[in-house]
């Protein structure tokens, strides 16, 4: 027989299955922002596609130019007016190179016409598949994806979602930052919209 039924796999089977894939999610994090009023937040002032800079699909000719929006205080992490792109200082940046973090790039940033040293623009490269979307609708806590879709890289996105996942690997690397902007949760305790 050169195919199967799933329907005729046992039920014993099915949940183990299943419980491996939920075995598999526990190694991973979801990264979202946790943005105070004092943060200091940039703007890019000309046009741009924040999708394809924050997935690292655009490749810019010349330093994003930026400028300042509002907030004052200056963290790791500096988001730019968008919902999903944002700045690493030189620091952050200096720790994921030496512990070996993979599925990342930078890009150059020009704020208020001049070349940033201390900043640069984060995307990420790393990919994996599609959110398995449940039939339940509404606001759920915990999120999965097929694990054999991971390209293996430690920050990655989903192909229908621009989450930022990681390893735990980048969780113990920026623990010790103790980054006030940002939050690391596992992904099985993440709460998100299922429209």
């Amino acid at each position: 027989i050169s195919y199967f039924n799933k329907n005729l796999i046992p039920a014993s089977i099915k949940r183990r299955v299943v419980s491996a894939q939920s075995i598999h999610m526990t190694i991973f994090y979801v990264i979202s922002h946790s943005t105070r009023s004092i943060d200091l937040f940039y703007e890019v002032i000309e046009p741009y596609n924040d999708i394809e800079l924050f997935n690292c699909t655009t490749s810019l000719s010349s330093p994003l130019p930026i400028k300042k929006s509002q907030g004052y205080y200056e963290n790791d992490v500096i988001r730019l007016q968008d919902p999903f792109n944002f700045l690493i200082s030189k620091r952050l940046k200096n720790l994921l190179l030496t512990s070996g973090i993979t599925g990342w790039r930078t890009y150059d940033v020009k704020i208020d016409g001049t070349p940033s040293e201390n900043y640069s623009g984060f995307c990420i490269e790393g990919r994996c598949g599609a959110i398995l979307r449940p039939k339940q609708k509404g606001f759920l806590n915990g999120i999965q994806f097929e694990i054999n879709t991971w390209d293996r890289s430690d920050f990655f996105i989903p192909n229908n979602s621009l989450t930022i996942f990681c390893t735990k690997k980048v969780k113990q690397s920026i623990d010790d930052l103790n980054l006030k902007n940002m939050m690391v949760q596992r992904i099985e305790d993440y709460e998100w919209y299922n429209p």
